[in-house]
């Protein structure tokens, strides 16, 4: 019996007016970033491409066409053979198949679905560690937390609207009174991808376990920043944590469970980085993020310990080339440099929604909630349909928003563009503190997104 075909990765296909359906593909966490590969397609590579969904053999997809384009069944299948053989070559994709029949890692919208489609839930604002870069202060802030049932009615009021993916952090999400039954109603909503951030040194095996039962729709992010519990012990200000989140990433990984490990670079850690990525291989990690500090939040206080210097910055790049080098095969690595900035737009807000502790509408993650006026709706006094139908105008316009980036005239020649080059929130950040020096903010960014992030330029 021939096996059921799906996607190692997830397909999302916005389909347009004129039948061009627009592709975007991305790894198995379901999270918009500059590296997600694009491509239009016409319908029939559309339906191609997006039958493949875990629901048809090879040949059922091709008598299906077959039959629905009046030609043999040899003529297609040898079209449909070319035509995957090339789509998989270009696009960095895998064809897999399995005995079980069961729709899997493909999601289709129509272009004018005005809703998210990831939305990424604070559950609250409180931490058990105080990171030195931290971009949103957490662990001393005042407490912000949703009780269980405002979580609950969120999820099932996203579920409604046709979110496919949620993202559940913090703060740290594992410390919410109840997250296991918060990640439990997920499950029991049937999200097509739950996903996970966490510091991993809370986790237990009940929540692990629980993971694992539902791990065909689980992600987890657990934050690896250092082999060294004096370097952790620095950056998140306590000790003795190390053992307990390598334990637990093992333990993550050994249940089956997609897993990425992130690593946030300071200049007192990038050397460590060949050591960590033999611990990952070691264990057979595959996925592993990788970002310098941002000048955002407590970082912005401590640039000297934390951001890189040119020269570290060279350094940093001769290790990431051999590690490329070393295990191109065998991980995965999503590296941020700091001024990468060719993508257009990063989708937030609006293909990606970020809700704070308090239930505040935020830009992005790296949003504080506190850098602007009032925000565009709190989902726990106005419905998520509400907020979205009633600023269509501004989500239209962000939605078109080119990111700062040297590509465009107006950033070209900019001092800045390393601190914000591909980043809507840190271009309107910078605007903020260089005026009218910043022409992408005054003649890039729209009247309608003035409107809702003013900086006072004349």
């Amino acid at each position: 019996m021939s096996n059921y075909l799906y996607w190692n990765k997830i397909l999302e296909f916005v389909v347009q007016k004129n039948n061009k359906v627009d592709l975007t593909i991305f790894d198995e966490d379901y999270v918009y970033t500059k590296d997600n590969k694009s491509c239009s397609l016409d319908f029939v590579g559309f339906e191609i491409i997006s039958k493949i969904d875990g629901t048809r053999t090879k040949e059922e997809l091709i008598s299906e066409l077959s039959c629905k384009y009046n030609d043999s069944v040899g003529n297609v299948g040898d079209i449909v053979s070319r035509f995957l053989e090339k789509f998989v070559n270009e696009m960095d994709v895998k064809l897999f198949g399995r005995e079980i029949c069961e729709k899997i890692n493909v999601f289709i919208r129509e272009e004018n679905t005005k809703y998210p489609k990831i939305v990424s839930i604070e559950i609250t604002n409180t931490c058990n560690i105080k990171c030195l870069h931290c971009y949103g202060n957490y662990g001393a802030l005042k407490k912000e937390m949703p009780t269980l049932d405002q979580i609950k009615s969120l999820f099932d009021e996203l579920k409604a609207l046709g979110v496919n993916g949620i993202e559940i952090t913090g703060g740290e999400c594992t410390t919410h009174p109840d997250f296991t039954e918060i990640l439990r109603h997920a499950y029991k909503l049937n999200f097509a991808s739950v996903c996970i951030l966490t510091n991993g040194i809370n986790l237990n095996d009940a929540q692990i376990e629980l993971m694992k039962k539902n791990r065909s729709s689980t992600s987890i992010q657990i934050d690896l920043h250092s082999l060294d519990d004096d370097y952790v012990t620095w950056f998140t200000k306590r000790p003795n944590t190390t053992e307990k989140i390598k334990e637990n990433i093992i333990k993550v990984k050994t249940a089956g469970i997609v897993l990425r490990v992130a690593t946030i670079i300071t200049r007192n850690n990038y050397s460590e980085l060949p050591k960590i990525g033999e611990w990952l291989y070691e264990y057979e990690i595959r996925n592993w993020g990788i970002s310098p500090v941002i000048s955002l939040g407590r970082a912005q206080f401590k640039n000297d310990e934390l951001i890189l210097t040119l020269n570290d910055q060279v350094k940093l790049e001769e290790i990431l080339e051999k590690l490329y080098r070393k295990y191109k095969n065998d991980i995965r690595f999503n590296s941020t440099k700091e001024h990468e900035g060719e993508v257009k737009n990063c989708g937030a807000i609006v293909n990606q929604a970020v809700i704070d502790s308090k239930g505040n509408l935020k830009m992005c993650t790296m949003d504080t909630g506190e850098y602007f006026g009032e925000p565009l709706g709190n989902v726990y006094k106005t419905a998520v349909k509400g907020i979205y139908d009633s600023n269509v105008e501004f989500l239209e316009a962000f939605a078109q928003l080119k990111s700062p980036n040297p590509s465009i005239k107006e950033c070209k020649q900019c001092e800045h563009i390393r601190f914000c080059g591909g980043c809507i929130l840190r271009g309107i950040l910078k605007a903020k503190e260089i005026g009218d020096k910043c022409f992408w903010y005054k003649d890039v960014v729209s009247p309608v997104i003035k409107k809702q992030y003013p900086i006072d330029i004349a």
